[in-house]
């Protein structure tokens, strides 16, 4: 039994991508004010498509490094963006969470949702002790997202990006084993 099933919470399902995600997928990843906090430019047809078959190889690995879940709307069945957990340094059981929404589900809770869930997944499942986010200063609605599921600011990396022309600062988050089991 994978430990990536996928997950239920209230309105979400999060399960892991598949091929003929691409469409909704490609929905969001070409959109410039979904991207607009983020190193990542906006994609054409084929840059999702190469981005999806990212994660379903990954899918593959043994161990998994990079876990990335579809968020289902359970009202709707649609995908409606994409949340998970990057691990390159597994051995220090440490994972940096990361979430994108298609900009017409902003505002309704669903990253904080799947955040949430995610954050139980690293936590409850795969044993890290540590789970950190990032994201760009400016970015208001995600630092809400991780303030909410519990996870504390760390610091400021200043000018630590540069991205679409200009130097970004960086707030980090994080939230460890301990915090997790307590506020739970």
């Amino acid at each position: 039994m994978s430990i990536f099933l996928p997950i239920q919470s209230v309105r979400l399902t999060l399960r892991e991508f598949r091929e003929e995600d691409l469409n909704e997928m490609h929905h969001y990843l070409s959109d410039s004010e979904v991207l607009q906090f983020m190193m990542q430019d906006t994609n054409t047809e084929e840059g999702s498509n190469a981005y999806l078959k990212k994660f379903l190889q990954f899918q593959k690995d043994n161990p998994r490094f990079f876990v990335r879940f579809a968020i289902i709307e359970k009202l709707s069945n649609c995908l409606i963006g994409e949340c998970g957990l990057n691990m390159p340094n597994i051995q220090h059981k440490e994972g940096e969470l990361v979430y994108r929404l298609n900009k017409k589900y902003w505002g309704n809770g669903y990253a904080t949702e799947a955040a949430s869930e995610v954050v139980g997944l690293g936590f409850e499942k795969l044993g890290l002790h540590r789970i950190e986010a990032m994201c760009d200063s400016r970015n208001a609605s995600s630092i809400k997202v991780l303030e909410k599921i519990g996870m504390i600011k760390e610091g400021c990396y200043r000018e630590h990006r540069w991205i679409k022309g200009r130097w970004r600062d960086s707030v980090v988050y994080s939230i460890l084993d301990s915090e997790y089991f307590i506020q739970k």
